[in-house]
């Protein structure tokens, strides 16, 4: 009687270790997201509006939650109009893109580094996967757009952080600029043992009020509005 009284009392434990550990996983692979979808949005919006204001206010806005937006249209809605912060910690990252603070600003010579989630939290880079040579990510700021070609990709191990040095592979001889972009995100998609790299370079730089034509055709892009 004993015996079945521990067997039942262990029973009643696994079970609801396996509900916790469901309810963990629902909550990692998608309420994450609707917080991180929330908190995109609203940090997109805060710079929108600080862009309209005079450039010394836009200039002291909140890096932490973003000082440019990223347009990539071959993966869509994922990577549409999402913020890049100052910086890569989960603070950052929890909210969009995050710029790797030592290297170069959008449209400088150097290597503009990116890092996003493939997996929860707002999964910007879900589908890196799709991405192929030739595809074009678009960098809007306060005053320019700048918009980049992807060149090449790589896996590699996450401790590989030459991948964001300023001219990583040499890519600058092969496109004939030193202003590069590098996209980093997760590999496979629910783990972390490896890194997805994307490298590319400048093709085109813009007014903020001339938006590039494959974005007017792809999708919204909302106006800077006092």
């Amino acid at each position: 009687m004993r015996a079945r009284k521990v067997r039942e009392t262990i029973g009643i434990l696994l079970i609801s270790a396996g509900l916790a550990t469901l309810i963990a996983v629902a909550y990692q692979l998608f309420f994450t997201n609707i917080t991180s979808h929330q908190i995109a949005k609203k940090n997109t919006q805060s710079i929108l509006k600080a862009w309209a204001q005079p450039s010394s206010a836009a200039t002291a806005a909140d890096f932490s939650k973003g000082f440019a937006l990223i347009y990539i249209p071959r993966i869509g809605a994922d990577s549409w109009e999402i913020p890049i912060a100052q910086g890569v910690q989960d603070y950052e990252l929890n909210g969009g893109y995050g710029h790797y603070q030592q290297t170069a600003m959008p449209g400088y010579a150097g290597n503009f580094a990116l890092a996003a989630h493939r997996a929860t939290h707002g999964q910007p880079l879900a589908n890196v996967q799709l991405l192929e040579k030739g595809d074009r990510v678009y960098i809007r700021t306060q005053f320019k757009w700048f918009t980049y070609q992807l060149d090449q990709d790589q896996i590699v191990m996450p401790e590989d952080m030459w991948v964001i040095d300023s001219d990583p592979k040499k890519l600058s001889a092969k496109v004939g600029t030193n202003r590069l972009i590098t996209l980093t995100t997760c590999n496979p998609r629910y783990g972390s043992t490896e890194r997805w790299i994307w490298w590319g370079h400048l093709v085109a730089e813009s007014d903020q009020s001339d938006i590039p034509t494959e974005l007017q055709h792809y999708g919204n892009v909302s106006p800077v509005e006092p």
